[in-house]
């Protein structure tokens, strides 16, 4: 099947490959997170696999070294191009490919096994995505996804960049942190998979909060195409924030 990004996805791609290579040093920061997935997936040797919403490859990246055969797909060539960088740097084998988890580029039954990481909860239309989901998957296929959930502090963030960025659209897509809940996991899910559900806490470290301001505005796409869009003074005020906003954490 070829690879197709849908039209309402376009921008969403350019959005999040903005930050390429240096989006690394934030899946790095969120490692415990995919760690634990990998771990709930329970990949074997031989068996192939989809990292769906790739993003610059961490997760891929562990379970080829697991002994899996695995596939990376995402939206945004930025990430993608990132991630054949650091896999042929590490010598490990890995298919990535430029396409979009709601039309993926896969023909059906075709995987052992998925997982998403802070990835498909992002998608614009989900139902369509995780109907995708099922269908490249063999019959007892396995999945984990990590999401965000709507009380964590990946959700009051937003919040924080919110007032700098473009207002919304309308209508407004679904939230992505549906996919952190219970209720929400069950209503995309359940109609093809058993579905199981747990919550825990996750440290994101940095140095210090300007430390981690470098990392999102460098690498976070939402983040670095706001800040890029701002006047100095403006900008400024979004690191003041940010940075503000991260140092309450500090122990």
């Amino acid at each position: 099947m070829l690879a197709s990004i849908r039209p309402h996805n376009e921008k969403a791609a350019r959005l999040w490959g903005s930050g390429g290579r240096a989006y690394d040093p934030i899946s790095r920061a969120v490692a415990g997170g995919i760690l634990h997935g990998i771990d709930r997936l329970d990949p074997q040797p031989g068996e192939r696999i989809l990292d769906i919403a790739t993003g610059t490859g961490l997760a891929a990246r562990e379970l080829a070294g697991l002994g899996a055969r695995v596939s990376g797909v995402d939206i945004a060539e930025g990430m993608l191009a990132a991630a054949r960088e650091i896999a042929a740097e590490r010598g490990l084998n890995i298919d990535f490919r430029l396409g979009d988890a709601e039309a993926l580029p896969y023909e059906d039954r075709t995987f052992d096994a998925a997982i998403s990481t802070y990835g498909i909860m992002f998608t614009a239309d989900p139902q369509t995505a995780a109907a995708e989901l099922a269908r490249v998957l063999r019959p007892g296929g396995r999945m984990a996804i990590i999401a965000w959930t709507p009380d964590s502090n990946a959700a009051v963030l937003r919040q924080v960049a919110a007032p700098f960025g473009p207002p919304p659209p309308e209508p407004p897509p679904p939230s992505p942190f549906i996919w952190g809940t219970d209720d929400g996991v069950r209503d995309y899910l359940s109609a093809d998979f058993d579905v199981a559900y747990e919550t825990g806490t996750l440290h994101m470290r940095f140095p210090d909060g300007e430390a981690a301001w470098r990392a999102f505005a460098e690498g976070f796409g939402p983040v670095k195409m706001v800040t890029e869009s701002l006047d100095a003074r403006r900008r400024q005020e979004l690191a003041d924030a940010f940075i503000q906003w991260s140092e309450q954490f500090r122990f």
